[in-house]
């Protein structure tokens, strides 16, 4: 069992320098897309490596182990990814930038500035939603597709079960 727990060590630890020393250096990598796909498709393997052993050896120990470690890597990717959501750059961040790269800014040119970036931001995510299928675009507005549709409904249900109210 030991030898399960070495090697899901290492693979999440080649994992991460993978990106570290090359991956996050590349024009692809600064899209929140693949940076999920990185993560899905790798915890997906990651997954499978760690319930074989204990499948094919009919093991109860060592597929709770291997449960366990396919934790480990959801545990990492989740991290891993809300690091990377916090470190793109924010409203709050491009204030300090701005104020810092100039000194002092006047209210209503940071005010502008953050309209644009706000823009761009909608725009992007718009296309993001849009290549994913959750919205489609007839020409004159943004609506939602049946897999949009499914997807709001598992929000509201995980919203509903978390008694979450104000989304911001």
């Amino acid at each position: 069992m030991i030898e399960l727990y070495a090697a899901a060590v290492a693979y999440i630890a080649l994992h991460i320098a993978a990106y570290l020393a090359i991956l996050r250096w590349l024009p692809r990598f600064k899209r929140e897309r693949t940076i999920f796909l990185y993560h899905a498709i790798s915890g997906c393997v990651f997954s499978a490596g760690a319930l074989l052993p204990g499948v094919l050896a009919a093991s109860s120990r060592l597929l709770i182990a291997g449960v366990g470690l396919v934790m480990l890597h959801g545990l990492y990717s989740i991290i891993f990814l809300e690091l990377w959501s916090l470190s793109q750059i924010s409203y709050s961040i491009a204030i300090l930038a701005e104020v810092k790269r100039h000194g002092a800014v006047p209210v209503e040119a940071l005010v502008q500035e953050l309209i644009g970036m706000g823009e761009a931001k909608k725009a992007v995510r718009l296309e993001s939603l849009d290549g994913l299928g959750l919205v489609g675009f007839d020409g004159a507005r943004y609506q939602l597709t049946d897999k949009g549709r499914l997807v709001a409904a598992l929000i509201r249900t995980v919203r509903w079960l978390a008694n979450f109210e104000d989304t911001g």
